[in-house]
């Protein structure tokens, strides 16, 4: 009626080879949301860069975070958008207008669409020169992001303007060491 002592026993290494394949999963599924968030925030830098060179204006990226998981960033053709309004018709938003048209786009990214990805505190703009694309007045920046686990990632924007992706710990493969 009951199992026997060899069934539980099967039935526990069966469960124990299970879990023991599924614990690196989860480290890749930590590795790959911090990921994420580093490569959508390297792209949004690359595109302000590459519309301020385009439009030949200056284009602003707005990078906003508590030291948490609330954090955001917004491109702009406006200096201090507040990257967390919703409504491209506010005063404040990150939008872009192309050929001078009264359509604007909204340009932000949120803390929200990459769970589990937390950026270091963080207030502050990327102004890209409508010239050449470099920053103008900032010296190297660095947006800092790391998982529950540790996993870390920054995202480094030059001088020049040349954005660029590392791990400081090297614990995110695919990513060359800073």
């Amino acid at each position: 009626m009951g199992f026997t002592l060899i069934e539980l026993m099967i039935t526990i290494v069966v469960l124990t080879v299970l879990v023991s394949m599924s614990t690196p999963l989860f480290n890749v599924l930590d590795q790959r949301r911090v990921a994420a968030a580093g490569e959508a925030i390297y792209s949004d830098l690359q595109f302000a860069r590459s519309e301020s060179i385009k439009q030949s204006r200056d284009m602003f990226v707005r990078v906003s975070s508590n030291g948490g998981r609330d954090w955001c960033l917004g491109v702009s053709e406006n200096a201090n958008c507040d990257c967390t309004v919703s409504d491209p018709t506010a005063a404040n938003a990150c939008v872009l207008s192309f050929d001078g048209s009264d359509n604007l786009l909204l340009k932000t990214l949120h803390s929200a669409d990459f769970n589990g990805a937390i950026m270091d505190p963080a207030d502050f703009d990327f102004p890209f020169d409508g010239v050449r694309g470099m920053l103008v007045g900032v010296n190297n920046n660095t947006i800092k992001l790391h998982s529950e686990k540790g996993r870390q990632l920054n995202v480094i924007v030059s001088r020049m303007g040349r954005a660029r992706i590392c791990s400081p710990n090297v614990e995110i493969q695919g990513y060359p060491p800073c």
